[in-house]
């Protein structure tokens, strides 16, 4: 009984996204954000359609509405090092400020970053606290969860980890 309330307490509520290349489909993301399931990527993934993605199971689940997924395939919470912009970082304001459409708000803001930082062997944080805040995964992250709050006062801020992944037909 608590399952079946809980998920009528998201029904038609309003999703956004926030993530990197596994957050991604093409026509799903804004123009020119840089894409992973893309014509190139669909036989192999099988993720064809919003319905196939980790976001579309869940906001399906929940009987709910995508409203903006603003993710970017290869961003990382922490900023490029190589890169005159925060953009396009999890931490960057354009990427914090662009989770509503026109004048419709979330109601859930569901987060997906962290592997890219993972995977480039960012460090947690600096031990001797003279780094850009930027640079360090626990400092930009916490700077992304305050930006998002800030920005979006009334909804829920929803954090994923790093999930089991397969290639489809080699698991």
């Amino acid at each position: 009984m608590n399952v079946v309330n809980n998920m009528n307490r998201y029904k038609n509520k309003f999703f956004s996204i926030m993530g990197d290349s596994i957050s991604t489909l093409e026509g799903c993301i804004p123009d020119g954000y840089n894409v992973y399931y893309s014509l190139d990527n669909f036989l192999q993934t099988g993720v064809i359609t919003d319905k196939a993605t980790w976001w579309g199971q869940v906001i399906n689940f929940f009987c709910g509405k995508i409203l903006v997924n603003n993710s970017w395939s290869g961003s990382r919470v922490t900023k490029l090092l190589s890169s005159s912009s925060e953009f396009p970082s999890g931490c960057s304001r354009e990427r914090t400020c662009n989770l509503h459409a026109e004048d419709r708000y979330p109601d859930v803001i569901m987060i997906y970053l962290g592997t890219n930082d993972y995977g480039y062997g960012v460090p947690i944080y600096s031990k001797n606290k003279s780094g850009n805040e930027k640079e360090y995964f626990y400092p930009a992250y916490l700077k992304m969860i305050r930006s998002i709050k800030n920005n979006y006062p009334l909804a829920e801020i929803w954090c994923f980890t790093i999930g089991r992944t397969f290639i489809k037909n080699h698991p």
